[in-house]
């Protein structure tokens, strides 16, 4: 069994993004948070509705930020994406 400082807290997040500039808030909350576990769930839908071309920029540069720090990325369903650390196992159920 670990010791209570060994431990390390599980969080988990959500948040919406509603401009790109949201973006780099994002970025240094998770790089600031990595002493922590943290899986974030991001809810893009304003961004998609308002800009398809937005969107796929924002994901692409979270997903190129989240590779660096060492998290991963996916999807859930069309409106949200989840960023977790690597070591969090995600796995989809087909329905």
């Amino acid at each position: 069994m670990l010791s209570d400082d060994k431990k390390r807290q599980l969080y988990l997040k959500t948040i919406s993004l509603h401009e790109i500039s949201q973006l780099s808030k994002l970025e240094q909350q998770l790089i600031a948070e990595r002493e922590h576990t943290t899986i974030l769930i991001v809810r893009i839908t304003p961004i998609v509705s308002k800009n398809p071309e937005e969107a796929t920029k924002l994901i692409n540069e979270l997903y190129s930020k989240a590779i660096e720090i060492g998290y991963c990325v996916f999807r859930l369903g069309d409106e949200r994406i989840i960023i977790a650390p690597s070591i969090v196992q995600v796995e989809g159920i087909l329905t």
